[in-house]
């Protein structure tokens, strides 16, 4: 499957690298090989409304939105078309399902993947295999306290002793558009430009480079100076940036030049470009503990309208392997498919953002994560325990 392949004059190297092992590890097995391009279906669905929400100061998760959209919902359709209704559709996603379709947590936690597959509609799995939940991507080290799950190896020592073409890869990160891409690509006219191999220098961006190209620049000019101010004095902190405050997210530090002081960013002010800061990365202005989520997408069963999960019957996490936290939930209206759900933490959570995704757990064994219960797009946050503390939490309503 091909997403993202010519809108920066350079094709995703990582792209071609994986398709390359495909075609060779297809080969070795003597299996059919196919690639599709859902590139347009990418373009309109997953990335665009990624760019608008990041326009908006928003953290969202284009991961999130390509296997709701992308592989579980255009690619998945693909595959019934093309090879009937009971075909099975199996990704290398690190996750579990149960015999009743549950979404389940990875036996290997260091790789689980449940977090970026919580959106995806319940009735997309009962065409889906993950054949790795069960495996550890290396074997445990001994003393780690990880069992050997299902007895077959790790998936490095399966890809040895099949001699596969990628049994020595490195594994990817990241997101495959903010790879090797062109400099100076142009964001207006990037659904025309033709794929010209060999063009652009080959440097790695940084996701803030590669955003440069795409961020409108008549809705966020970037020859202006974003003022940085103390969460505790309101007073202006160093000379400022140059940086438009989109490329700015709550909990990372500020790198304010000229400054000693560590800072951290703990608000921002869309329409005037201040970015709230705090001295310190265990701040009480970095910490909520509670939040709404919209479009909440239900694995199991729907939970009735009080709050559910005490005693920490559930856990929750803000990013992917993110520190799991107990929670209480609560749903805000009758809609059984989307709607609003409120998360309490039993505890404050750092660095919470608007446009993050909050997956909610059932307590698995060891306090691990197990079947979801579901996740959505955080829309509202409480007051940080600074504004609890000081009391001033209506003087920073403009903040988010």
């Amino acid at each position: 499957m091909s997403n993202w392949t010519s809108f920066d004059a350079e094709r995703c190297r990582q792209s071609e690298a994986s398709w390359r092992l495909v075609k060779q590890t297809c080969a070795q097995l003597d299996i059919e090989c196919k690639n599709v391009s859902f590139e347009q279906d990418y373009v309109s669905d997953v990335f665009d409304p990624f760019v608008e929400k990041f326009q908006k100061h928003l953290t969202p998760n284009p991961d999130v939105s390509c296997n709701r959209l992308i592989k579980f919902g255009v690619l998945s359709r693909w595959v019934a078309e093309k090879y009937g209704s009971d075909a099975l559709l199996a990704t290398g996603h690190y996750a579990r399902l149960t015999p009743s379709y549950e979404l389940r947590a990875a036996l290997d936690s260091s790789k689980d993947q449940s977090y970026f597959l919580a959106t995806v509609k319940k009735e997309a799995w009962k065409n889906v295999l993950f054949p790795l939940g069960d495996l550890y991507k290396k074997k445990p080290k001994s003393g780690s306290g990880l069992g050997s799950g299902s007895g077959s190896g790790s998936v490095r020592e399966i890809a040895i002793e099949a001699d596969l073409p990628s049994k020595n890869e490195k594994e990817s990160f990241g997101i495959c558009f903010i790879n090797e891409s062109a400099k100076n690509s142009n964001p207006i006219d990037r659904k025309q430009v033709p794929y010209k191999p060999n063009q652009g220098d080959g440097r790695r961006q940084t996701f803030n480079n590669f955003m440069d190209d795409y961020v409108n620049t008549d809705v966020n000019p970037q020859k202006f100076r974003t003022t940085f101010v103390n969460v505790e004095t309101n007073l202006e902190v160093g000379s400022g940036s140059s940086r438009s405050s989109v490329f700015f997210t709550i909990g990372q530090g500020a790198r304010i030049g000229g400054e000693k002081t560590k800072w951290f960013v703990c608000g921002k002010d869309a329409e005037t470009d201040r970015i709230l800061v705090c001295d310190g990365t265990h701040h009480p202005a970095l910490f909520v503990d509670e939040v709404i989520v919209d479009e909440f997408c239900w694995q199991g069963e729907v939970v009735g309208g009080g709050m559910f999960g005490g005693r920490g019957g559930y856990l929750c996490r803000v990013r992917h392997l993110g520190k799991l936290v107990k929670c209480w939930i609560r749903r805000l209206d009758a809609e059984e498919e989307g709607g609003k759900v409120l998360v309490q933490f039993e505890e404050g959570v750092r660095g919470v953002a608007l446009g993050q995704i909050c997956v909610v757990y059932e307590s698995g064994e060891s306090g691990e994560g197990g079947v979801v219960v579901g996740g959505g797009e955080i829309v509202q946050k409480g007051q940080t325990a600074f504004e609890k503390e000081t009391k001033e939490g209506n003087d920073t309503k403009a903040f988010f």
